[in-house]
């Protein structure tokens, strides 16, 4: 294949690494910051969420 077709196909991939890995990282944000504030049960239903945006990573690929 051709630098032309493969560099921008790489970008794009990590474009979206980097979109998801910051979405997570939000995600994480929240699920720590409702540890802190004393809901830990708050914070384990709020990182699951990672979990399942994790399985729609995978099977949207």
């Amino acid at each position: 294949m051709e630098a032309e077709i493969i560099e921008p196909a790489i970008k794009a991939c990590l474009a979206e690494i980097h979109a998801k890995l910051k979405a997570a990282e939000q995600i994480t944000r929240a699920a720590q910051a409702c540890a802190e504030a004393g809901g830990v049960a708050e914070a384990i239903r709020v990182s699951m969420d990672i979990e399942q945006f994790d399985i729609r990573s995978r099977t949207a690929s």
